[in-house]
């Protein structure tokens, strides 16, 4: 079982790093939390002001670190209502990504600036862009190569055959969104319906470590589709979601439904208490459960997937984990 675990790492591994294989953005269980990483035409389109804190764990079974930490802020200017207001919005989030015991780590920074038209009293078009950072870096003496196995075992005398000329790559990311917003009612707080689309590392970012070679990170393309309903007379709130997301041959989507309970039975006004729950399925095989309580201005959330898929046997059933924390100022 030791021996069939070195080579599953080695082989992951593998795949992370190689020339003919292509990375794939970190992707979250609770993408609400995570927002820009959708489109960044959000930036201050559904508040005045927020900032979230994200941790996601996964895959401990395979040995090594398997981590996303992610920092976030967006806000609004002037923000107006009416069909003729329109006003700019501006974010920016930081997001380190954590690969293995080879620590391949993915680290971005981005600034977002978007552009909000109310075009009637209940619909409004956002569009956005992002300009960042975007680096990739490795310990390449702690990977693992297939080459390394003699047959029997891992044997870390015998050469890999691998020859980089650098552990860090540094590139300029830019990508572009548009997001549709729609409220039925105009006192209620979140939207009725958005639709968004956007596009991700569009001038395509070298992640090579080779001399003399290219290894073009694919663009990514999110969309996603957000619903509210309101339930009874106390502001309680079912909102299904379907997150899409495509680059290269990768494809995710996530599709389920929050379920809010308004605490404090306040029937008009902001609720300032809300316990959430929810449950999604994920692609590639996951179930993920998700609760969250908010508190005034402060909202906490934790996820837990549960693979069901092809995975559920070597990792135990066992996923990732999440934490998250907002603070949001409608």
């Amino acid at each position: 079982m030791k021996s069939l675990v070195v080579k599953m790492s080695c082989l992951l591994l593998i795949q992370l790093t190689a020339q003919s294989i292509f990375a794939q953005d970190a992707m979250f269980s609770a993408p609400d939390y995570a927002q820009l990483t959708l489109s960044p035409a959000l930036a201050g389109c559904n508040s005045n002001l927020q900032a979230n804190l994200n941790y996601r764990s996964q895959w401990k079974r395979f040995g090594g670190s398997y981590s996303t930490m992610m920092a976030s802020t967006d806000m609004a200017f002037k923000r107006k209502n009416g069909k003729d207001g329109s006003y700019l919005g501006a974010g920016l989030d930081f997001y380190s990504d954590n690969t293995g015991s080879a620590k391949l780590t993915t680290t971005n920074i981005q600034a977002s600036l978007a552009y909000h038209l109310n075009i009637s009293p209940y619909d409004k078009l956002s569009v956005g862009m992002y300009l960042g950072y975007l680096g990739f870096s490795s310990n390449i003496n702690n990977a693992r190569w297939g080459s390394q196995y003699d047959g029997a075992q891992y044997n870390e005398n015998i050469a890999s055959g691998e020859n980089f000329v650098s552990s860090q790559k540094n590139n300029v990311d830019v990508g572009f969104g548009a997001v549709f917003s729609s409220k039925f009612d105009r006192k209620q707080q979140t939207p009725t319906f958005q639709i968004g689309i956007s596009g991700y590392h569009l001038n395509r970012p070298n992640l090579s470590f080779y001399s003399n070679s290219e290894s073009r990170l694919p663009v990514r393309v999110s969309s996603f589709v957000n619903l509210c309903f309101p339930v009874g007379d106390h502001h309680d709130e079912l909102k299904p979601s379907v997150y899409f997301q495509t680059q290269q041959k990768f494809v995710y989507f996530l599709i389920g439904s929050m379920y809010s309970k308004n605490m404090d039975k306040a029937r008009s006004g902001a609720p300032q208490e809300v316990l959430s729950a929810g449950l999604f399925y994920r692609s590639s095989g996951a179930i993920v459960g998700r609760a969250s309580y908010q508190r005034t201005n402060w909202n906490l959330g934790l996820s837990y997937e549960v693979n069901v898929g092809n995975r559920a046997g070597m990792v135990g059933y066992r996923g990732a984990s999440e934490i998250s924390l907002r603070y949001l100022i409608k």
